[in-house]
């Protein structure tokens, strides 16, 4: 279940991401970018912890939600 869940937010971030009608400042596409990189950190880890799981899609989700 985690990993469907670490799945789904690198994919809408990387959708974010390669969006041209998403006018992007370069701090956002950062912003987007270091999630990214936190996600699949995660991912590689042997144990997911679902704490640590939800501590992260909670980052990157309050990360969207200003961008948006």
């Amino acid at each position: 279940m985690n990993e469907k869940t670490i799945d789904s937010c690198i994919e809408y971030l990387k959708a974010m991401l390669r969006d041209q009608l998403n006018e992007l400042e370069s701090e956002q596409r950062r912003a987007l970018t270091m999630g990214l990189r936190k996600l699949k950190r995660l991912k590689l880890r042997p144990q997911l912890n679902r704490d640590e799981v939800r501590r992260v899609v909670r980052e990157v989700a309050v990360t969207v939600t200003e961008i948006m």
